[in-house]
């Protein structure tokens, strides 16, 4: 951190609040109707056929990838 960025600190109480936020988030994702990326035997299959056929993702897409992280 440089000089002239303030620092920000939290109390345990402010803490505390943004965990439970982030638990009850979770929590609603967990209970919504229709579960996200679930799928039926025969979507999955179609799915890891398609996959398996695009095949494994070249050295350049990877980095590409990651480099948006700048990594």
């Amino acid at each position: 951190m440089k000089l002239s960025e303030s620092a920000v600190g939290y109390s345990r109480k402010g803490l505390r609040k943004i965990k439970d936020e982030e638990l009850e988030q979770c929590c609603n994702v967990l209970h919504m109707d229709g579960m996200p990326c679930v799928y039926t035997d025969e979507e999955f299959r179609q799915i890891l056929t398609d996959a398996e056929r695009e095949g494994n993702a070249s050295d350049e897409d990877v980095r590409g990838f990651f480099a948006k992280w700048g990594i």
